[in-house]
């Protein structure tokens, strides 16, 4: 296929701040195939400090901001988004988030549109926002009623979707492979001694933020409880940090270690990983912890079973905030190489971020096709 008969795919989002969608956005643009598509990012607002702006310019991505405050959106949006549209000319839009999805149901009604929705609007907005959220999730819904395909990010929000009169298609996020891999124990050695971790210590990690809706304090109330004689690395910062670390600073077992931008030397020198959120789409740090051989105790909501469900040796569960349950798995759970290799299978076999780009290619095409 000639260069210039690419068929030009258009990304708008917020901004490229280090998250959970932007990662997504990256493994998706990553795997193009570029000989058939020409990636376009327009965001809406200018970018913050943990921007994966340049990262994306290394896959050759074009990128323009429309530099756009949140409450001037409201009445530059329009003019600004198809200013730049008519410029590009894309092919087909896809969106993430509810200023982009509301951008596109709202003003690009001429264009192919798909939107992508990583989350539980009615559960994630609430929790963040409180009764603005409410309205928020409500909104969110009602924009993409116009949009079509709508695509989830797993059944659980699939189902979710469904229940707010959208009929979703599926795909699942994935994790790259190829960057996020286990270590020998040679190596976990040598990355532990960087970290100033013990070399021969049991190591548990949870990465998140460190927010109600992660509810990183049932981890540390079940790590306090077990009194396991391991460790526990919190990684995250948010609005509990404060209250977390004065509460649990005295146990000489648990490490605030922050918020860092490449958290993958501490998975690689990590044993397990724990998540105690109370609602996900598809967690992208569930998925990086699977990928370097780490299995996982999970709170179980669907999108952790969801994720287990491909191998039950890779993890286990507990009951949404029951810290007693979770401690009794921290102290008695002793996972073998065959549990590791299972997690690391998973990774591999059924959430890799190359298949899943590939699922979106052929969504691309087919709505093009018809």
């Amino acid at each position: 296929m000639e260069h210039s008969s690419r068929k030009k795919i258009l990304y708008i989002q917020s901004t490229l701040q280090q998250t959970g969608v932007t990662n997504q956005l990256y493994n998706i643009i990553k795997y193009l195939d570029h000989k058939i598509f020409q990636s376009t990012i327009v965001t809406l607002s200018p970018e913050p400090k943990d921007s994966r702006w340049y990262d994306f310019l290394k896959i050759e991505a074009s990128l323009t901001s429309l530099n756009m405050g949140r409450f001037e959106g409201v009445f530059r949006a329009k003019s600004s988004l198809l200013n730049a549209i008519d410029k590009i000319r894309p092919d087909v839009i896809h969106t993430q988030g509810i200023r982009a999805d509301t951008c596109s149901a709202l003003f690009l009604g001429q264009c192919q549109r798909v939107a992508t929705i990583q989350n539980y609007p009615c559960a994630d907005y609430p929790m963040a926002y409180g009764f603005i959220g409410r309205l928020m999730a409500a909104w969110h819904y009602k924009m993409l009623r116009g949009i079509n395909p709508v695509v989830a990010v797993s059944q659980g929000v699939a189902e979710d979707l469904r229940i707010h009169q959208i009929s979703p298609l599926y795909i699942f996020n994935g994790v790259d492979t190829t960057h996020f891999k286990p270590v020998t124990l040679e190596e976990k050695k040598i990355i532990r001694k960087k970290l100033n971790l013990p070399a021969d210590a049991y190591i548990f990690i949870s990465i998140g933020q460190l927010s109600v809706r992660k509810d990183p304090e049932t981890i540390l109330q079940a790590f306090n409880i077990a009194n396991s004689h391991s460790i526990l690395i919190i990684i995250g910062t948010g609005e509990l940090k404060n209250k977390l670390r004065n509460k649990y600073n005295n146990n000489s077992d648990i490490i605030f270690s922050g918020y860092h931008k490449n958290v993958l030397p501490f998975l690689q020198a990590a044993d397990v990983f724990i998540s105690a959120s109370k609602a996900e789409g598809l967690p992208n740090s569930v998925l990086e912890a699977l990928a370097c051989g780490l299995p996982c105790i999970l709170s179980d909501i669907p999108p952790h079973r969801e994720i287990i469900r491909h191998d039950k040796n890779s993890g286990a569960f507990f009951s949404v905030g029951k810290c007693k349950q979770l401690s009794r798995i921290i102290q008695d759970m002793c996972f073998t190489d065959d549990n590791k290799n299972a997690a690391l299978n998973v990774a591999r076999n059924h959430l890799d971020a190359k298949k899943m780009s590939q699922k979106y290619q052929e969504l691309y095409l087919n709505m093009l096709i018809g």
